[in-house]
């Protein structure tokens, strides 16, 4: 199956992420292989292509456009992104795939998810693991360099406009993991469900940590055994790793949920604690819990009640069972629970109707239905004056970028209007003298020629609006929103509660 990653990279050399690709590195140190001589040494096979860029010249192309649009000045911003497709080892020997195809798969992911960035794709032929998996290494400079199109992935106005930042949100990170399960599954390749969170979930950091620690006791045992000691410990374990070692040994011995709290508090130290239905773990060298999302969904309150119920009904789900027969005992368990409170909570829903209904003196479904269309009207006006102001931001951040980019290469336009060998001096300058061009034709055709807002007029106005207005309609917008959501199920409510009278007069209607 095709597994994918992402990393935020803050090294202001794009080189280096180059370098990563095409050389040998140390895996566990991230440091660069060297020959005797000292130089570094290129990895035997990968492909390499850029999209908007040469490779050759990546890291000096991104530096331009971050230095067009004023971006990536600071030390903690995020300057490129990097994202690692790998494919399921079988696919090289049942499905045919090679290093080219995955290559033009990465190509085309890349093309279709980050239009407008300069990207490079590398395609190596096995991982670190040494399993054998091609796997697919996207790396863009995080500064959009060309406006593009609305996307199926936009989420924001800004996404569109050059000069803005790619932002690896939950929702893009949602569609970019559809775009390749429908990749593989179009190319008949091995593919898991991606978008299903992880009943073991490892993060990148805990990975690589485990590494790292485990090769670090491993040379600290060979120095033991060397002296004749036998080694205390041979395996590594993590913090996280250690958490889900205990909460899993004594979930396994315990026949209620206190019990299973107490006796992970006595034995490991551990303390559980609950909010809002969620388990978080803290052990006693932590000031701050460790929620049981970040374990896993095998460690969050849900499954560790039903594996207990279970437990006490001698049908348990073991970790040893395959993934099918836990899920379908998972969602046996599920629908058990589903029936039981769900007359409770109709019974809950049709109270608040109610009460809704008594309170904001409706009559009946038409004085309901007139209310919704009300508050309808009311969230479709409240949601374009959001999209106006957005529309102002974008048009003033656009504005500041343009006037920057104006007034910082004006003196070498007025050198070139000097210069006796003009030619010569374009040749030099070719860069500087395109930027101001584009931007005084851009200052003309779109913010008023000679009339030009100054830069901290801008700023203010920007914050006028960033601060002062918007905050207030999305507020606005917000409270209305969840007027319309409430109203919809009150609607759906009503209309169960009297399913039999609104059917008789329908009837009579007819």
């Amino acid at each position: 199956m095709a597994t994918v990653k992402h990393i935020n990279i803050h090294n202001s050399n794009y080189n280096s992420a180059v370098e990563y690709l095409t050389y040998e590195h140390n895996e566990l140190t991230k440091k660069p292989i060297r020959d005797a001589s000292g130089r570094m040494i290129e990895r035997d096979n990968y492909l390499i292509d850029g999209i908007n860029c040469s490779p050759d010249t990546y890291g000096r192309e991104c530096a331009t456009v971050n230095r067009i649009y004023g971006k990536n000045t600071g030390f903690n911003e995020v300057k490129a992104h990097h994202y690692i497709v790998s494919f399921d080892p079988d696919d090289k020997t049942e499905n045919g795939l090679t290093m080219e195809h995955a290559h033009e798969l990465g190509m085309k992911l890349a093309e279709d998810c980050f239009p407008g960035h300069q990207v490079i794709v590398c395609t190596h032929p096995d991982g670190h693991n040494g399993i054998g998996n091609i796997h697919c290494h996207i790396v863009l400079n995080s500064v959009r360099k060309d406006d593009i199109e609305e996307q199926r992935f936009t989420e924001r106005s800004s996404d569109l406009i050059a000069g803005n930042k790619h932002h690896c949100s939950e929702g893009f990170m949602t569609f970019f993991k559809q775009e390749v399960m429908d990749t593989c599954n179009r190319e008949n390749l091995y593919q898991i469900d991606l978008l299903s969170p992880a009943k073991v979930k490892i993060t990148e950091r805990e990975y690589w940590a485990q590494r790292r620690g485990q090769a670090a006791l491993d040379k600290k045992n060979a120095e033991l055994i060397q002296q004749g000691i036998k080694p205390s410990e041979t395996r590594f374990e993590t913090e996280k790793g250690f958490l889900r070692s205990a909460i899993t040994t004594v979930m396994m011995d315990s026949h209620s949920l206190e019990e299973f709290q107490k006796k992970l508090l006595a034995q490991y130290g551990i303390e559980v604690r609950e909010s809002r239905g969620r388990f978080s773990y803290l052990t006693p060298d932590r000031n701050r819990p460790i929620t049981g999302r970040k374990l896993g969904t095998d460690f969050e309150k849900g499954f560790i009640e039903i594996y207990i119920r279970q437990s006490a009904g001698k049908t348990l789900i073991s970790p040893k069972m395959n993934i099918n027969e836990r899920i379908n005992i998972v969602k046996d368990l599920d629908q058990e629970s589903k029936t039981r409170y769900k007359v409770l909570d109709n019974l809950k829903g049709k109270s608040a109707t109610q009460i809704f209904m008594e309170e904001n003196g409706l009559s009946g479904l038409d004085d309901l239905r007139k209310l919704k269309q009300s508050v309808n009207d009311d969230l479709y006006l409240k949601q374009k004056a959001v999209k106006d102001i957005d529309a102002q931001i974008n048009r003033l951040q656009k504005q500041k970028r343009v006037t920057a980019q104006y007034f910082s290469t004006r003196k070498i336009y007025q050198q070139y209007f000097k210069a006796k060998n003009k030619q010569k001096f374009r040749e030099e300058h070719d860069s500087d003298l395109r930027i101001y061009e584009a931007a005084r034709k851009t200052l003309n055709d779109e913010f008023g020629g000679q009339d030009l807002m100054q830069i901290k007029d801008i700023d203010q106005e920007l914050t006028r609006l960033k601060t002062e207005i918007k905050p207030k309609l999305v507020e606005d917008l917000s409270f209305v929103r969840k007027q319309a959501y409430k109203i919809n199920i009150h609607e759906e409510n009503f209309t169960k509660m009297h399913s039999d009278d609104l059917s008789k007069t329908e009837k009579k209607e007819l």
